[in-house]
């Protein structure tokens, strides 16, 4: 998840629209991995996701930095969010970094989280979902907002 491996570098996916998460089944019924030397144990209700495409991520660790200038990337700010509002993530992502893709903002990745319970939502109209991210919208870190999604899970 984007809040564990932000744990252990300074992490942002950056891309982390619904074609970057593969879920596929699983036999699996338990789900176990440590985030912030906490344990955590979670039902997969027979789904696995991965995420795939680093190509627009950010690290930090061990002193070497690794980012993209996506003000280069001009066309994904200027894409039409009535289409897909994955659009308005990379708008929301350049203000909240303020152009500087080298800053460590970890508030990039509370946006996509936010963006794929509007996916989410948009597809099984969940109270819960909605309400899940009322309580995620001031969470200035995956880090802070992923204990957040477990509880509610």
């Amino acid at each position: 998840s984007s809040g564990i491996n932000a744990e252990y570098g300074e992490f942002e996916h950056r891309d982390l629209h619904w074609g970057n998460v593969l879920i596929m089944e699983t036999d699996t019924k338990l789900v176990e991995f440590t985030q912030n030397s906490k344990n955590y144990i979670l039902k997969s209700h027979g789904l696995l996701a991965t995420i795939i495409d680093f190509t627009f991520s950010r690290l930090e660790t061990e002193g070497c930095l690794n980012f993209v200038d996506m003000e280069q990337e001009e066309w994904l700010f200027n894409g039409d969010v009535k289409a897909d509002i994955q659009y308005r993530v990379y708008r929301d992502m350049r203000s909240a970094c303020r152009k500087n893709w080298a800053k460590f903002t970890p508030k990039t990745n509370v946006l996509w989280i936010l963006y794929l319970l509007d996916k989410m939502n948009a597809k099984i109209r969940s109270i819960k979902l909605k309400r899940l991210r009322q309580s995620l919208q001031s969470c200035k870190s995956a880090t802070v907002a992923l204990p957040l999604v477990f509880r509610s899970l």
